[in-house]
């Protein structure tokens, strides 16, 4: 493992996951419309950031592109500013890339944080969520962070004021493979959800109508997934058979998510369920801010 030096600044990079997701159509810039509530969860990467006359990356705990969103978007804020120096960075990466956790997101948000600190710069918040947005759909979630809800193609954030009870776990179910968000779209063919009631979906999280959330909350992507992956829809099953409060696809996948109340004994049983080459990690809600 490598130690950064102690003049780094360390940023964290929390994953997320899609308490429901709706597509409500294709729009003429070629994105999808969508409606979707996501939270942060407690599972998170670590980018420590020093300064540097040049950009150099290192990452370890898994591999990705050399060429990724931390890079791109510590180029993209040199280009904005006019700003020629560049930064060390180490990323530790514990989400797993394309899972539908926003792992790839958070490092962008992190980064945008971390380098604009470094070096003292300053954007305007219009500015830097623009940035952000070039960078990926779901960046400006994670320069909000907490329990959002997104619209448009994950641009346009509401934060909601509450956060859901820190006491519930959440198991996360990667598969071992990764999913690319626009493949997965290019799957939905023209079947399309109409807009949710989302007052009355707010107001459920904040009484925890988990009967009612289990009956309502979909994910319309889940549908051309599991058509390809059946053992995916198969998890889902036995995760809600196990006593789920609601199980989902988290965002466009791979990752099946189930949100349990209270202590959870059952993962090894759970474990011969669902059979091998299956990753479980047991996390919970992430702390609100303040």
């Amino acid at each position: 493992m490598f130690d950064p030096p102690k003049d780094s600044l360390k940023e964290e990079a929390f994953a997320k996951i899609n308490l429901g997701l709706w597509v409500l159509g294709k729009r003429k810039d070629g994105y999808h419309e969508m409606v979707t509530f996501m939270h942060e969860i407690d599972l998170k990467d670590d980018l420590w950031m020093w300064r540097s006359e040049t950009l150099s990356f290192l990452v370890e705990g898994m591999e990705i592109e050399h060429d990724n969103t931390v890079t791109r978007t510590v180029r993209k804020l040199q280009e904005i500013t006019s700003f020629s120096k560049g930064a060390k960075i180490l990323l530790t990466k514990r989400i797993p890339p394309r899972s539908g956790l926003g792992g790839g997101s958070s490092d962008a948000a992190a980064a945008i944080r971390g380098f604009l600190k470094i070096w003292n710069l300053s954007l305007d918040r219009e500015r830097i969520f623009d940035v952000a947005s070039q960078i990926g759909s779901d960046v400006p979630f994670f320069l909000e962070g907490g329990f959002c809800l997104s619209r448009g193609r994950g641009e346009r954030i509401e934060k909601i004021d509450f956060s859901l009870r820190e006491d519930f776990l959440v198991l996360l179910v990667f598969p071992g493979i990764g999913l690319l968000t626009s493949e997965v779209y290019s799957w939905m063919g023209s079947s399309y959800s109409n807009l949710p009631n989302v007052d009355k979906v707010v107001e459920a999280f904040r009484t925890d109508d988990w009967e009612f959330l289990r009956g309502y909350l979909k994910n319309d992507l889940e549908k051309p997934v599991f058509e390809r992956y059946p053992n995916l829809r198969y998890v889902k099953e036995v995760l809600l058979s196990e006593g789920a409060l609601i199980s989902l696809m988290s965002g466009s996948g791979s990752t099946i998510f189930a949100i349990f109340d209270g202590s959870f004994s059952q993962i090894e049983q759970l474990k011969r369920k669902i059979g091998k080459g299956f990753s479980f990690i047991l996390t919970r809600f992430k702390r609100r801010n303040g």
